[in-house]
C-alpha cells in the first residue's frame, strides 16, 4: 500500500456515483475517505481512477471489506477490494503505478495533506 490521496469517483448497485478521495492504494485495493455516503460492509461497487497525466481512466468492480469509524462512531472510510482479475490488467497496474508514482513525487515536494490527519504530535516534531 502506498499513501495516495486522489479523487475517485465509486458507484454502488442500485445508486448514482459519487465522489471520495483515497488514502491509500495498492494492486489489490484502496482506502477510500467518505463523507455523507453510506456503503456497507460487502457491497458490491465500482472505483474509477483516472491517470494522472489524463490518459484514459479505469473502473474496477470491489467489494467493502472493512470500516474505519471516526471518533463519534460515524464511518469515515472503507477499504474496497478490488477484483483480481480485473486488478490484474497491464492498463489497470499502469494507472495504479501511475497513480502511486505521481504521489509519491507529490511528497518528496513537501507536506501534504490535512492537518487533522498530520497530528499534533507529527507538526511538533516538524
Amino acid at each position: 500500500r502506498s499513501p495516495v490521496r486522489v479523487p475517485v469517483r465509486v458507484r454502488g448497485a442500485k445508486r448514482a456515483a459519487f465522489a471520495a478521495t483515497s488514502r491509500d492504494l495498492s494492486g489489490t485495493g484502496i482506502l477510500l475517505s467518505i463523507r455523507e455516503e453510506r456503503l456497507a460492509l460487502h457491497e458490491v461497487v465500482r472505483v474509477q481512477l483516472r491517470h494522472p497525466s489524463g490518459e484514459p481512466s479505469v473502473e474496477l468492480a470491489g467489494r467493502v471489506v472493512r470500516e474505519i469509524q471516526g471518533k463519534q462512531g460515524r464511518v469515515v472510510a472503507v477499504a474496497v477490494a478490488f477484483d483480481r482479475h480485473q486488478a490484474a490488467d497491464p492498463k489497470t497496474q499502469a494507472v495504479i503505478s501511475a497513480l502511486r508514482e505521481a504521489s509519491h513525487q507529490g511528497r518528496l515536494g513537501g507536506i501534504s495533506g490535512s492537518i487533522v490527519d498530520l497530528g499534533l504530535p507529527n507538526m511538533l516534531q516538524m
